[in-house]
């Protein structure tokens, strides 16, 4: 995607969101080559619903794409949501919030590091989580364009911090989210 393609709260030097070649480029010639073909469908996902169920993955990638394309169908269908989904008046993840999340779900994508879950949020916007062996994760993209990280060991004091809706902070966010989860 271009910068002219953003929305206009997007555009900006800092547009290029996670354009960085996936690991996956360090696979075998042939499956990087089919990896390639998915690559290069997914990284136009920001702004439309990635289509693709037809293109050749290797097995071992099958079920990691398949996920992948869940997730971003699943902020898809969040603009389908009407305010008060949840009955206690929450608003429906408008487009700000889907736009950031799924910058969010395609940095995690070139991580290989796949979230529990994405929901929407009771906070208005969208959630994206991680859980592991007690440890909790979320990152909230809200409807009036910010971003939000925590982490949490479960001994009640959780790490809040303030993510900028830019590469190189959603990148930061990733890698610290998947040091915490993983470690």
């Amino acid at each position: 995607m271009i910068a002219a393609e953003a929305p206009a709260y997007c555009r900006n030097k800092h547009f290029s969101v996670i354009a960085s070649s996936p690991a996956i480029y360090r696979t075998a010639p042939l499956e990087a080559a089919m990896m390639g073909r998915f690559y290069s469908a997914i990284t136009g996902a920001l702004r439309t619903k990635p289509d693709l169920r037809g293109l050749p993955l290797i097995s071992s990638s099958d079920q990691v794409a398949g996920d992948f394309i869940k997730f971003f169908d699943r902020i898809e269908a969040m603009s389908q949501l009407k305010d008060n989904w949840d009955s206690y008046g929450a608003e429906a993840p408008n487009e700000k919030a889907r736009f950031w999340s799924k910058a969010i779900l395609k940095a995690l994508f070139h991580a290989n590091f796949m979230p529990k879950r994405v929901s929407p949020s009771v906070e208005n916007g969208v959630m994206i989580s991680f859980e592991r062996n007690g440890r909790y994760a979320d990152v909230e993209c809200f409807n009036d364009g910010k971003i939000l990280a925590v982490t949490s060991d479960g001994s009640g004091n959780p790490n809040v911090w303030n993510v900028a809706p830019n590469k190189e902070d959603i990148g930061h966010a990733v890698e610290f989210i998947h040091t915490f989860i993983m470690g």
